[in-house]
């Protein structure tokens, strides 16, 4: 029997966040959200912790952190709620975690600081589809024109 493959999704409230949790949410138990993260979309966020119940939620914005901590308490949801780099370091490094997606943009490439070692590979997926690195990603719908990446444990 297989155990579902541990997932954070790093910018879960943009358009190649939410396409990657449509995407996940079509094969229920073979994936399961550690963290989510986002800049300062609150409420979306608090919509997709209820959908999804990820472990953390981590918001890059401390007022925004804090606001979503309020609300998933006031919700009574299981959902540990972070903020700040240093939370979003931490859920991107999760010994936990088998794969995390990196669906937050910052210029031409994905801002994607996650160079600690060997323990995880990175594989490019562009508009062409190519994919590199020759390790299983984790099904998404890409994006015309964006760029993501997907890392795997190794």
């Amino acid at each position: 029997m297989n155990h579902a493959q541990c997932i954070t999704i790093l910018g879960s409230t943009g358009s190649i966040g939410t396409s990657t949790l449509d995407v996940l949410s079509r094969h229920p138990g073979q994936y399961r959200i550690h963290a989510l993260t986002a800049s300062s979309q609150v409420d979306l966020m608090l919509s997709q912790c209820a959908r999804f119940t990820p472990e953390v939620a981590v918001m890059a914005q401390e007022d925004a952190g804090k606001l979503l901590a309020e609300k998933v308490k006031a919700e009574g949801l299981p959902v540990r709620v972070l903020w700040g780099a240093q939370a979003l370091d931490e859920v991107a490094s999760a010994p936990q975690v088998d794969a995390v997606m990196a669906a937050i943009v910052g210029g031409r490439r994905p801002v994607f600081l996650f160079g600690r070692g060997p323990r995880w590979k990175a594989s490019h997926v562009g508009q062409q589809g190519g994919f590199g690195g020759g390790r299983r990603r984790v099904p998404s719908s890409g994006a015309r024109g964006w760029r993501f990446v997907v890392a795997h444990r190794q």
